[in-house]
């Protein structure tokens, strides 16, 4: 038996550009103008994640401005017969990239971390998470501006009348009876938000007991209750709380709450 080698065209490539030109960008929160926080990029930034109308997927390398305010990033995209997009071309962008998890033709989904560490003035990067949908274009473009949103919403907590009676903190555990992290989706046709396998707590790994940020889904608490835990090395101090109306998490919105741990003493609640 004879073998005839069968030619194979390599795919074409095409590298895009692509210019982060909103405020709110990732991956932490700049000193408040007023009520308002500035969200920048940093050095530590990871690889953000584009998708090609939910099919072709790639990863671009970040680039901070000076002011760190806005970014740049590039990408290479293969494009081959393999389902290939075809006009017209919409891109999407995910950051973190750790954060992406998958997509289909109606969404994508992320996930908030369970375990977050907190910075000084900020959330932890990893879960501060932002994405972007483009314009659409006729013909495969070579640059792409993109205005970032946030996907997840953010806390400030602080304690008050906590007697630690000499413990160290070494972590605080949010329960709630709706999910706050874990995998969520963004839902293409409206612009929602849709839990997909949640998770309904948050630990923050932290020894402070003011200030406390911590990043969650956009959620409604409302009529609903929260437990909170103060982890130390003599025991925990638990609140349980009842909320009531309007108590909401939102995209791109910060909480900030303080909870009063008057009476509360080690292993009672």
């Amino acid at each position: 038996a004879g073998c005839a080698k069968e030619e194979i065209a390599a795919p074409e490539t095409k590298t895009v550009q692509f210019f982060a030109e909103s405020i709110e960008t990732k991956t932490t929160f700049g000193a408040p103008n007023g009520t308002t926080y500035p969200t920048l990029w940093t050095e530590n930034d990871e690889k953000v994640k584009i998708l090609l109308n939910l099919n072709e997927e790639m990863l671009a390398d970040v680039t901070p401005s000076d002011d760190f305010k806005t970014a740049s990033f590039s990408a290479k995209l293969e494009l081959n017969d393999k389902a290939p997009s075809v006009a017209p071309f919409t891109f999407y962008a995910i950051t973190p990239a750790s954060a992406y998890l998958g997509k289909n033709t109606e969404r994508f989904s992320v996930t908030i971390p369970n375990a977050q560490t907190p910075l000084e003035n900020s959330v932890d990067e990893a879960a501060q998470i932002l994405y972007a949908v483009s314009e659409s274009f006729e013909e495969l473009p070579s640059e792409v501006s993109l205005n970032f949103n946030h996907f997840t919403a953010y806390g400030k907590l602080s304690f008050k009348n906590l007697n630690l009676n000499g413990a160290k903190i070494e972590s605080v555990a949010l329960t709630s009876e709706v999910n706050i992290a874990g995998r969520w989706n963004y839902m293409i046709a409206d612009g929602s938000f849709a839990e997909n396998s949640g998770s309904n707590s948050i630990t923050l790994n932290t020894d402070k007991t003011e200030n406390i940020w911590f990043a969650c889904a956009p959620a409604d608490l409302s009529n609903t209750t929260l437990k909170v835990v103060v982890n130390t090395d003599k025991g925990t101090l638990t609140k349980e709380i009842d909320l009531t109306a309007n108590h909401k998490f939102e995209a791109g919105k910060i909480a900030k709450f303080s909870i009063d741990m008057q009476g509360i003493t080690f292993g009672k609640d």
